[in-house]
């Protein structure tokens, strides 16, 4: 069975939240703030055409890791609107304690 296409909502925070990581790798090395972008677009396409696909980590929130880059994004599913909500944009080395959460 083929999933219909959902459609992304992305948080003020996760828009903050990409932007602090793309600075960041820019400042490593010129250029990799954009290929880290490349990837972030590539794991939200995989979102829109299978939300599914991810396994729930914490009170019905998501994560699709892009895992050259040791981040994740995490997000949630509103079914009835047929969209995904990309909330927060985490490295794999941050706290889970301290800032995981969904928003209310």
């Amino acid at each position: 069975m083929i999933l219909p296409a959902y459609t992304i909502r992305f948080s003020s925070q996760i828009v903050q939240h990409l932007q602090t990581a793309i600075d960041y790798y820019d400042e490593l090395s010129p250029g990799l703030g954009e290929t880290f972008l490349t990837e972030f677009e590539i794991q939200i396409w995989a979102i829109s055409q299978n939300p599914h696909s991810r396994a729930v980590r914490y009170d019905d929130v998501r994560f699709a890791l892009i895992s050259r880059f040791h981040h994740a994004i995490h997000y949630y599913i509103r079914e009835q609107q047929k969209e995904a909500v990309a909330f927060a944009l985490f490295s794999t080395y941050t706290d889970p304690k301290t800032h995981w959460k969904k928003p209310e």
